[in-house]
């Protein structure tokens, strides 16, 4: 809220608190790609994708190592454009629970998704 009081009342509560701390229950790590699941089943993973230049602006899936339980997760997708002029860019439209799809220039991208 901006400039006035909120008075909306939270809906649902953290399962992680002081005296229920959420810890890592699987962790995995292959090349570009990982995740982590906590003990509460929160879901964290990332990893990148490689296009060379006639890749650019083509769409590409990426399945994820372990699937979210719904399509409410959130995705980050960044570009790894090191060109000397102009800016990559890189995006996602479409959310499944096992896999997303991204479009990306500058010859490749980085992405996090996280979600139970």
């Amino acid at each position: 809220c901006v400039n006035m009081r909120c008075t909306t009342k939270a809906t649902t509560t953290s399962s992680a608190s002081t005296t229920r701390p959420c810890w890592v229950v699987q962790n995995y790590v292959s090349g570009l790609s990982w995740y982590r699941v906590w003990s509460d089943g929160w879901i964290e993973q990332g990893g990148a994708i490689l296009a060379t230049s006639d890749q650019n602006y083509k769409n590409h899936t990426i399945t994820f190592l372990k699937a979210f339980s719904n399509t409410n997760y959130h995705v980050s997708v960044t570009s790894s454009w090191t060109g000397s002029t102009g800016n990559g860019s890189s995006y996602f439209f479409s959310k499944q629970t096992n896999q997303f799809s991204m479009s990306v220039c500058g010859y490749g991208g980085n992405w996090y998704a996280c979600g139970y």
